[in-house]
């Protein structure tokens, strides 16, 4: 290990585009240092290769007119000049049954060019020098016992599921199944727009449910929009432009368009049947909606994440400094003042679009999209938070102490809407001046959905971060399904709360089991569906 601490890396490859690309990737890891660079005929004897911890070998080597060098030859002078070093190859597909049985036993790892990219980092991150190993051990066995007991008695937050973090699955399950819940609500009273309507709804329940709308509203997507950052600059970073935006296309815009002109013709048939007495067999229906009444139901959302990759994208391709990557990777983790700083920019974001788009009012994208776009600087902001949390660690760093203020204040923000509204004289007549215009009740639905936003988003993440446990078996369930269900709940949702239309039952109670009967029903059919053969990797 170098004296400063840093692992020390020399990349060989033929490829420049591929030597470039491993610096970039390399110098955001924090601790490693790339030494050097260089073509596999070009690299014997340079100073770097004796100055290194560990030397990066491309073996996938440019066809040239003279001799190729034998791969296992180039290993083996490597090995000779620089004895102290270890040495990690990159394969490709076809070479890796070569470079598994004919390289030297001083080969520690190989790695598959374009999948083994995410092993190869925390190889290096991890990395530890042969002595080091050896002292590591020693401490490691004299203190066994010990931490074997220690282990049972602590709870570890940052449990895993494979390379994500096991709580952030089961937080976006849960955002899905609010999701769920909202759009149920919206049937029976709530304010908002849905699919179908339950005709038969009660002024209590509808209250409630509002309040409870407006709540999920304030916090729910733009958690989800933070997430989606989140995982973004790993995404690029693994895969490149190229297959960044090929998995994109696949994984959401192909989707997009089958529910927006295929899939959403379902509830909007049972829908039409149901409420409007349609006569016409769903065949006829669909041809004569088809390019007339597109749908996109709740994939707006992936719409909205393909502009927002689009301009990541442009930010890559306009930034490709190091340094940049590395600052970026440094930044430290928002204290609970700059957090209720960026709730009150919220706020004002908020109520200046209040002032052109009252609440609650769409605005139409390309005549298909419908977007709220008064919670968009929200949206974009978080997005933006979950990129940079992805680079300087946050979801890791972020202390759990805050926790109780964050859940006070959001006990509190839920306790106050509904006395907000009343001493705002909604139950007066002037519930449009919540919605917009120059009126203190406009101001402070921004301020209130600002501060929802933040806190609400803090406290779940917080809490579900020190209580999901390695064998909690739901949320492994759930995790490679959240995505299906999102995408065909609609197509439950409806047909469940269209057959509860004929019971009798107060809308809070069809509410529930609405929703409870849909998110069980939902994530079944997800797991169906994910097993036909090509969907699997869509979904």
């Amino acid at each position: 290990m170098a004296a400063a601490g840093k692992t020390r890396v020399l990349v060989i490859s033929d490829y420049p585009t591929v030597r470039a690309d491993l610096r970039t990737i390399l110098e955001l890891v924090e601790g490693v240092e790339v030494v050097g660079e260089a073509a596999v005929t070009n690299t014997i004897h340079l100073p770097a290769t004796a100055q290194s911890d560990i030397i990066l070998i491309d073996l996938d080597m440019v066809r040239r007119k003279t001799r190729q060098p034998d791969r296992r030859e180039v290993v083996r002078k490597f090995s000779i000049e620089a004895p102290e070093a270890t040495i990690y190859i990159l394969t490709t597909a076809s070479l890796t049954a070569e470079a598994g049985s004919a390289l030297p036993d001083r080969v520690a790892d190989a790695f598959v060019k374009g999948i083994d990219t995410e092993r190869l980092l925390d190889c290096i991150r991890n990395f530890r020098s042969e002595n080091e190993r050896k002292v590591e051990m020693q401490a490691t066995r004299e203190r066994s016992m010990k931490v074997v007991e220690q282990a049972k008695a602590v709870a570890l937050p940052q449990v895993k599921f494979g390379s994500r973090l096991a709580y952030i699955d089961t937080l976006r399950m849960v955002l899905i199944v609010l999701v769920i819940m909202v759009h149920a609500a919206v049937t029976y009273g709530s304010l908002g727009e849905w699919t179908y309507e339950d005709p038969a709804q009660d002024e209590l329940s509808a209250i409630i449910l509002s309040f409870f709308v407006i709540d999920c509203q304030a916090f729910f997507m733009g958690l989800y929009f933070f997430f989606a950052g989140y995982f973004t600059p790993g995404a690029y970073d693994r895969k490149g432009i190229g297959k960044f935006w090929k998995d994109r296309l696949l994984r959401l815009g192909l989707p997009m368009l089958a529910y927006t002109y295929i899939l959403s013709r379902i509830p909007n048939y049972i829908d039409a049947v149901a409420n409007e007495g349609m006569q016409s067999s769903f065949g006829q229906f669909f041809i004569s909606t088809f390019w007339t009444d597109a749908d996109e139901g709740p994939t707006w959302f992936l719409f909205a994440l393909l502009a927002f990759s689009l301009g990541y994208t442009l930010w890559r391709l306009v930034t490709r400094k190091a340094r940049l990557a590395n600052w970026l990777s440094k930044l430290p983790v928002p204290k609970t003042g700059t957090l209720l700083a960026v709730a009150l920019v919220f706020g004002a974001f908020t109520f200046a679009i209040l002032q052109w788009l009252p609440l609650g009012e769409m605005f139409d994208v390309f005549g298909v999209f419908s977007l709220q776009l008064q919670f968009f600087p929200t949206y974009i902001i978080l997005f933006i938070a979950g990129m940079l949390a992805y680079r300087s660690d946050w979801l890791t760093k972020l202390p759990g102490k805050p926790l109780r203020f964050w859940g006070w204040l959001s006990a509190g923000l839920v306790v106050s809407l509904p006395l907000f509204f009343y001493v705002g004289g909604a139950v007066d007549g002037k519930l449009d001046y919540f919605m917009s215009g120059m009126h203190w009740q406009s101001v402070a639905t921004g301020l209130w959905l600002g501060l929802a936003a933040v806190a609400f988003s803090m406290t779940l993440t917080l809490w579900l971060r020190g209580r999901v446990s390695a064998n909690n078996k739901l949320a492994a369930f759930v995790s490679p399904n959240n995505y299906a269900v999102y995408l065909i709940h609609p197509l439950v949702l409806v047909p469940v709360t269209l057959g509860l239309s004929y019971f009798a039952l107060a809308g809070l109670v069809k509410f529930g089991i609405a929703s409870i009967i849909t998110v069980i029903v939902c994530y079944g059919l997800a797991t169906g569906i994910r097993r036909i053969p090509g969907l699997k990797s869509i979904l």
